[in-house]
């Protein structure tokens, strides 16, 4: 590798990733005292780019490095002593001569990682060469200075790469990292070997079953982990599959998800102690007849279910009496969440509620056809219908594919804010109780700015939950209000909320966690009634644009207005539903800094149980002593207050009031007008109650305050 090299290696993480950069690594973050990305693709994230790393750990300094091997052109041969690992190397050097003096590391567990160049041409490699040895090339090492996380020392470079030569992997090395080849068989045959030799039988199912834990979702994936142990003992009770083989790459898929060594070891233990005294063999083959289109391509035999998903394929059988694939979306959905190149590229993004790119499609041959990236679009289910009558000879139709396309996103569900809340880990500095002072110049201290933030993490983590608050931020128009609910959003603010009054209200939500309202320009003209209802709905149901069901969706954002306006209330009834914070001058780049910790804070209160709105009396009168100040006059309140005081019976109708006080004819009294008038009544301190002093007694009248 041929790169710039920086005279020495910092001891701060992100220097460090800067001058791993300049040599030509990738690099990404890692949780702090974890080997858990903190990026949503993981090592798929790696970068040389200066901008976005700056980025990255501005976010937390104290993210650890992750380095990608395959695109940073090593091969890393990580060595676990807790494992085995330096008397497997011993083995290994005595048959394969020693490793060449190259970049070295001492890991935080007293292990070693060796950097080796990548031969070019090599894609594949096995994932172990024995207990406690793992080869790493399609996944990443951990770099220095990133700590441990269990025993919480620091990764130390014994041979830094800014002063050694990496080098070249020698021959017989290479030789036995490439992965085991077979000669084809006849399709009757099903290639077992036995004597601690995997078969291709075994090795096609451990390379599905590493795959399946790969694409799997945080939350379930130590789950999967043990299920996959449970599974793969069968093959190596039945032959198929070589105990030592099968535990290192299980443990090295594990690692590479996220998951902690320790905690994987144990979990691949239990799988295997659960799953013994079930042997399982290759089934014989059934010589299904190919056909020159529309067939499968050539494929090695799966396992039995969970692995052997072709069975679920269906056939179109022609006039000559051979099989071909049929054209249905159900075949199509199978083929993507299963077939080896789309494996793992689509998921389902429960935040935005549409199926998600999470990695890279296989490329059409020839140029001109974008690769799909992102959410599903229209125009990538083109892409993927050319690239199936390709390969496949299929043209599956655009409805179908789009269908197909959805249904195989479900394999992969995901909300990147749970993974982003969850991905953080608090330093215990308490900030939350008066951010709003700190960040947004609030004069005030005030329980609100903690509430809404709790609330927040509540709609995130729990979808649904009773949220019927706006925040509403004052102050001058241009003093960074929107500036600072961006920071704290992230990629998951909107800023502009539709028409409360139909679907584009509800569907404007979708993607969002922290929705402003500017100038409260969505709630204007609204009847307070709809205000409300808009507010308190903790389920959005809407029938999608050209979509013939309807959507029922959890609601997961909160809400912030923004206003210059000193009064913007006009129903002391919904007023309690807003909640103001005067501001006043903002510490932008501190909010940006302090981010991560103040969400990371409100998920510690959130799972301590403390509440996101007011319990006490004394709370809820501070709420009302807030939106009353900010109550817009009416001009009929003056009218109506001279009125009552030179008028001194105890009770009145609305008809009443409006014909007499307030000049409104009886043919142009209005049901709003009647709601109006209640409004500013109560805000006096009248009372409405039915009639008991001798007037029709289903008329309601309003009742002088005592």
């Amino acid at each position: 590798m041929t790169a710039r090299s920086p005279e020495t290696i910092p001891d701060i993480p992100l220097h460090a990733a800067l001058a791993y950069a300049l040599l030509g690594y990738r690099v990404f973050p890692l949780g702090p005292k974890s080997k858990i990305p903190a990026t949503p693709r993981g090592y798929h994230n790696a970068t040389t780019d200066h901008d976005l790393i700056r980025k990255w750990w501005a976010e937390n300094p104290r993210y650890g490095i992750g380095i990608d091997c395959y695109d940073s052109e090593v091969v890393g041969i990580d060595v676990d002593p807790r494992h085995g690992g330096l008397e497997t190397l011993a083995r290994l050097e005595a048959e394969l001569g020693p490793l060449p003096e190259s970049v070295r590391v001492c890991t935080g567990s007293d292990g070693l990682h060796v950097y080796l160049n990548r031969p070019e041409g090599l894609t594949k490699a096995r994932g172990s060469l024995g207990p406690g040895v793992d080869i790493k090339l399609n996944g990443y090492l951990v770099a220095p200075p990133s700590v441990h996380p269990d025993t919480g020392r620091r990764y130390q470079w014994t041979r830094p790469p800014n002063t050694n030569q990496t080098a070249d992997l020698p021959p017989a090395w290479l030789a036995a990292i490439l992965p085991a080849t077979t000669t084809k068989k006849a399709p009757t045959i099903t290639g077992r070997r036995t004597s601690g030799v995997s078969s291709r039988y075994g090795l096609k199912a451990l390379e599905d079953e590493c795959a399946a834990l790969h694409g799997t979702c945080e939350g379930g994936r130590n789950n999967r982990l043990n299920q996959a142990a449970f599974s793969l003992v069968q093959l190596v009770e039945g032959g198929e599959l070589d105990e030592s083989e099968a535990h290192a790459s299980l443990l090295d898929a594990a690692l590479a998800s996220g998951l902690g060594d320790r905690e994987s070891a144990k979990t691949i233990a239990s799988g295997f102690k659960d799953g013994r005294g079930f042997p399982r063999r290759a089934p014989e083959q059934t010589g299904r007849p190919p056909a020159p289109s529309g067939s499968i391509p050539d494929q090695d035999p799966t396992p039995d279910a969970p692995q052997n998903w072709e069975d679920g394929l269906a056939y179109k059988t022609m006039q000559g009496g051979g099989q071909v694939l049929a054209k249905t979306a159900g075949n199509l959905a199978l083929l993507l969440a299963n077939q080896r190149e789309w494996k793992g590229a689509l998921a389902f993004d429960e935040l935005a509620y549409r199926a998600t790119w999470t990695a890279e499609p296989p490329p059409c041959p020839g140029r001109g056809l974008r690769i799909p990236s992102g959410h599903l679009e229209e125009a990538h289910c083109t892409y993927v219908r050319h690239w199936f009558r390709l390969h496949y000879g299929i043209d599956f139709g655009q409805q179908d594919t789009l269908s197909a396309v959805n249904l195989a996103a479900q394999t992969g569900r995901y909300h990147p804010v749970q993974d982003y809340l969850y991905g953080l880990q608090w330093d215990g500095i308490e900030r939350v109780s008066s951010w709003l002072s700190i960040y947004m110049g609030a004069a005030e201290q005030t329980p609100i700015g903690q509430w809404w933030l709790i609330s927040a993490v509540a709609r995130a983590l729990r979808p649904g939950c009773q949220v019927d608050h706006v925040l509403i931020l004052e102050g001058k128009q241009g003093s960074g209000k929107s500036s600072a609910l961006r920071i704290m959003a992230g990629d998951w603010y909107q800023g502009k909320l539709g028409d409360i009054s139909d679907k584009d209200g509800v569907q404007s939500l979708l993607g969002s966690w922290i929705v402003e309202i500017g100038e409260l320009d969505a709630f204007k003209g609204k009847e307070a009634t709809r205000i409300k209802d808009f507010l308190s709905q903790q389920v959005d149901r809407y029938r999608p644009s050209f979509g013939k069901w309807r959507v029922d969706r959890p609601r997961g954002c909160v809400f912030s207005g923004t206003t210059n306006d000193a009064t913007y209330l006009h129903d002391p009834s919904g007023a309690r539903r807003f909640w103001p914070v005067l501001t006043g001058k903002f510490n932008l780049y501190g909010l940006e800094r302090d981010r991560d910790q103040l969400w990371a804070e409100a998920v510690h209160l959130f799972r301590q149980g403390t509440a996101w709105y007011p319990i006490t009396e004394e709370e809820h009168g501070y709420l009302a002593e807030q939106a009353e100040d900010r109550l817009a006059q009416d001009p009929w309140e003056e009218k109506l207050i001279v009125y009552l005081a030179s008028h001194f019976d105890e009770e009145f109708t609305s008809r009443e009031l409006l014909t007499d006080a307030l000049d409104v004819t009886i043919d142009h009294q209005t049901r709003y007008d009647s709601m109006r008038l209640g409004s500013l009544l109560r805000r006096l301190g009248w009372k409405r109650f039915r009639s008991l002093t001798g007037r029709d007694k289903r008329v309601y009248v309003y009742r002088r305050p005592e």
